[in-house]
């Protein structure tokens, strides 16, 4: 009977993760189209950024505050491998903290990373623009990831990618 009730909550609740994925991307395809940045880069620095006093702060209603301070991580990094966006733009991203219910993205600085970002430009009115951190320039998509630190996971992520954009330009 204990087995068939958690069964029957987790049928019924959603997931936290389902919260920070959309339906609608199924597939790196989907993913890769999703992104107007699409690249290999290593971090070099990471920095908290909490929200300025007085200043409206994006975030998702019902989570954040009550469990962790919602901020925002800046990420700075060098490119390595561009797939998709500008060439030699090494202008830093951000992503939420990971407080409870945020979609953060885990970074770790001195690691390389496939990185998947949403520019600020293409989904923000100018309000909500005025809520960003100046000098940043988009939101780090869930889908991006650590690298493990060897050359065969290296190339075997580029292949992969590079696998995709091809496919996604056809």
């Amino acid at each position: 009977m204990k087995r068939f009730f958690c069964l029957l909550l987790v049928l019924i609740f959603p997931t936290a993760a389902l919260a920070c994925s959309s339906p609608d991307l199924n597939s790196n395809e989907d993913f890769f189209r999703n992104a107007d940045r699409v690249f290999i880069g290593f971090v070099h620095s990471i920095e908290y950024l909490p929200p300025e006093p007085g200043k409206p702060f994006l975030v998702e209603p019902g989570s954040g505050p009550e469990h962790a301070p919602p901020g925002l991580i800046k990420v700075g990094y060098d490119v390595s491998e561009v797939l998709k966006g500008p060439e030699n733009d090494s202008t830093p991203v951000v992503t939420w903290n990971l407080y409870l219910g945020g979609c953060g993205v885990q970074v770790l600085a001195g690691a390389e990373m496939l990185f998947l970002v949403k520019d600020f430009g293409t989904y923000l009115s100018a309000e909500e623009m005025k809520t960003i951190p100046e000098g940043v320039v988009g939101m780090i998509l869930p889908n991006s990831f650590v690298i493990m630190p060897t050359d065969a996971a290296h190339d075997a992520t580029l292949a992969e990618w590079q696998e995709v954009a091809s496919r996604v330009a056809d």
